[in-house]
């Protein structure tokens, strides 16, 4: 209230007042433990967010390997040859200024 008590009696400005209120950031009040026990001691609250953060970024192997599972189809049919025109024609269409995609070829 006083944010907004001072904001009124300075400028009549109800917009700042808001913008100001709404800028601020939001702290965590409470989060669970390993143990699921709720807590909210601010000290507590901070290594319950680093241990998380380290975890998630320290594991080895977080995602499960399933490349080795996946098949990739034979395709024995002979790949036609490239004309000069073809290829110029897609040049051609390409955006400019465009960074590559995963084959390193700007769209």
């Amino acid at each position: 209230m006083k944010i907004i008590e001072k904001y009124l009696e300075h400028s009549g400005a109800v917009k700042r007042a808001y913008k100001h209120l709404n800028n601020s950031k939001q702290l965590l009040s409470q989060l669970k433990n390993k143990e699921g026990e709720i807590v909210t001691n601010r000290k507590e609250l901070m290594q319950i967010e680093t241990d998380f953060y380290k975890d998630l970024y320290t594991k080895t192997d977080p995602l499960p390997n399933h490349h080795n599972n996946i098949i990739v189809p034979r395709n024995d049919e002979p790949v036609p040859e490239f004309h000069e025109n073809e290829i110029l024609q897609s040049i051609k269409q390409l955006k400019p200024e465009k960074s590559p995609g995963l084959d390193g070829i700007t769209n």
